[in-house]
């Protein structure tokens, strides 16, 4: 049974567990910790991005500045840093690459409009999110947002 759950600490009826130590002696403890902390916090999942990438057959390439954002729990919190009185009606998202954050981001937006100059990223997006397209929440542009 949980009792709280934070950053920081998950607190069982029988036990706690605190923030994760890359020293621990077998990590166990941590990985069901964190496990257990992202069930908890996150229990509707989006898509995976490391899933995004495979099946868009892309690397990101650093001669071109192109990284992609593959760590769920932060992909997850983003949409949450934006202060509470942000107009989300129709949010412009620069470089949607594999679509990691434009998953999220139509979590908490009503439009969103993605430029994307990588026209293979582009194609990509756009049959990746072919029915979020369909529906009129997504734009996709191939182009340079420059």
């Amino acid at each position: 049974m949980i009792l709280s759950v934070d950053p920081f600490r998950i607190v069982l009826a029988s036990e706690s567990v605190g923030p994760a130590d890359p020293h621990t002696v077998g990590g166990q403890w941590i990985s069901k910790a964190r496990r257990l902390y992202d069930t908890v916090c996150y229990p509707t999942r989006m898509r995976d991005p490391d899933a995004l990438i495979a099946r868009a057959g892309v690397r990101g390439d650093p001669e071109r500045d192109q990284h992609f954002l593959v760590d769920d729990r932060v992909l997850d919190r983003l949409s949450g840093y934006l202060p509470p009185e942000t107009d989300t009606t129709h949010i412009l998202e620069v470089g949607g690459g594999t679509g990691a954050l434009t998953d999220r981001l139509l979590d908490v937006a009503d439009r969103i409009t993605v430029v994307e100059r990588d026209r293979a990223l582009a194609t990509f997006l756009t049959e990746e999110f072919e029915e979020t397209i369909e529906a009129g929440r997504l734009t996709v542009i191939a182009g340079d947002a420059l």
